[in-house]
Formats: structure tokens, sequence, C-alpha cells
């Protein structure tokens, strides 16, 4: 084991309490900071992603109308 000295202890002690101090006070903030951004992000992009969807639902339902136009054997 390294022999340090008592003020590279103290050091090393004040640096992990500072440490300590930083993840349990600056966790929670970064984590909803984190979220926000990410909701903002999703919003701007819904619209975009929405009229795509719109798009695709409209074909979608063009295409079985038309097969169900399809005429049939009389039955």
């Amino acid at each position: 084991m390294v022999k340090l000295s008592k003020e590279s202890k103290l050091r090393l002690q004040r640096v992990f309490v500072c440490g300590q101090f930083v993840i349990r006070w600056g966790f929670i903030p970064t984590v909803l900071y984190l979220g926000q951004v990410q909701a903002r992000s999703r919003s701007r992009d819904a619209g975009a992603h929405d009229a795509e969807f719109a798009l695709g639902m409209k074909m979608l339902l063009m295409s079985t109308t038309h097969s169900e136009e399809a005429p049939s054997d009389g039955r």
C-alpha cells in the first residue's frame, strides 16, 4: 500500500467530499434538464412525424378501399 502524507490524505478526503456533494445535489437537476431537452426535441419533431403518419394512413385507407371495390363474381 502506498504511504500518503497527512496533507495528501486531507486533499483526497476533500476531493471525495466535494464529489459526493456534486453527485448528491447535481444528479436530479441534471436528469430533469435532460428530460426537458428530450421532450422539447420530441415536440419539435412531432409535427413532421404526425404529417408522415397521416399520409401513410391515408394511403393505407385508399389501398384498402380500392381493393374492396373490385368487381365481385356475382355471389
